[in-house]
């Protein structure tokens, strides 16, 4: 009996979905019209979502804009703070940083040493070391012969 039952729904609900389908194609060759349709308002709701992705695009790139333009005030600010806090008469200048380097690596200290003494990284301090071990012909001071 549950058998039948089931047949009779599944032959049932396909000669409905056959109706309908030839209902909605009443015009013309039946599915290039359903298809047709078909494709007619798939269109129109993805021009709808890209209006409405391009409008939430729109809004968050004028709360981004917004909010950089904030930042940029504030860090104004804190710079402006920063100078009136701290008197030049205090600030170091210039510090000829490889100079010191060379001149701690003379005296015999390690890298490791140096970037300890001198507040840096480890392989900043091997990389200016390595520069004055470079050959004459990598880096010149006068234009010379491409190789």
């Amino acid at each position: 009996m549950e058998n039948n039952l089931l047949w009779f729904s599944i032959i049932l609900g396909c000669s409905g979905l056959f109706f309908l389908v030839g209902w909605l194609c009443r015009k013309g060759p039946p599915l290039e019209s359903f298809f047709q349709r078909l494709l007619r308002w798939e269109n129109g709701s993805m021009r709808t979502d890209t209006r409405v992705m391009v409008h939430e695009l729109h809004r968050k790139v004028e709360e981004l804009s917004a909010k950089m333009q904030r930042m940029d005030a504030e860090m104004q600010e804190l710079l402006k703070i920063i100078r009136e806090r701290a008197p030049e008469e205090e600030s170091p200048g210039f510090v000829d940083r490889p100079a010191e380097i060379f001149g701690l690596a003379k005296e015999g200290f390690s890298a490791d040493a140096i970037a300890r003494r001198l507040n840096l990284g480890r392989g900043e301090i091997e990389l200016v070391l390595s520069l004055a071990k470079r050959p004459s012909w990598v880096i010149r001071d006068k234009p010379g012969p491409d190789f």
